[in-house]
């Protein structure tokens, strides 16, 4: 082998490598965004930080233990379609007993509060039920919501199930979810 052959080997090698170690990490980084959102609908729960209604400590996915069925009802106090969503969980309380639930807004806690005791009064004492609040405004670009009222439902594995934004489907939601 001539040196300049060596050469030109080692060139293409060392390109090869740099390029693997460039391309790898695009290629993963792409990869981990379309397994993350597809047909413009997050696939898997995201992270988020949002702050308990009633004391404001921080509310995040290390909370939702142990592992279950998650539904996250995000709402608009002022929305007629949310208040209609609330209250059609509320009137079906019982079916929420085998998941985690976290009805959440972007609101103040002096308009969300009132909204919750006035719709949602059976659910709001439940034990596995979160109400908070986004006072950071994440959940919008990491759920990906379309409108009020937005109820999304991940598996125990954080695998959306369903999403929905209209309150006539949470008849189909409710099917989704363990008896207890």
């Amino acid at each position: 082998m001539t040196p300049l052959r060596s050469i030109f080997g080692c060139t293409r090698i060392f390109l090869f490598v740099i390029r693997k170690q460039i391309c790898l990490p695009v290629i993963l980084l792409v990869k981990l965004a379309f397994t993350q959102v597809a047909n413009g609908q997050v696939q898997r729960l995201p992270e988020f930080h949002f702050l308990r209604l009633s004391d404001g400590k921080p509310f995040t996915q290390r909370d939702l233990q142990p592992p279950k069925k998650t539904l996250f009802v995000f709402f608009d106090t002022e929305c007629p379609h949310c208040m209609q969503a609330v209250s059609t969980w509320n009137d079906n309380h019982s079916a929420m007993d085998g998941l985690h639930t976290v009805l959440l807004t972007m609101d103040p806690p002096e308009a969300a509060i009132p909204f919750l005791r006035r719709f949602a009064d059976k659910i709001i004492s439940k034990k596995q039920v979160v109400t908070a609040r986004d006072p950071e405004r994440q959940f919008i670009s990491r759920f990906l919501p379309k409108k009020y009222p937005s109820m999304f439902l991940f598996s125990e594995k954080g695998i959306l199930l369903r999403y929905t934004d209209d309150e006539k489907d949470i008849p189909s939601l409710i099917r989704l979810i363990p008896k207890k």
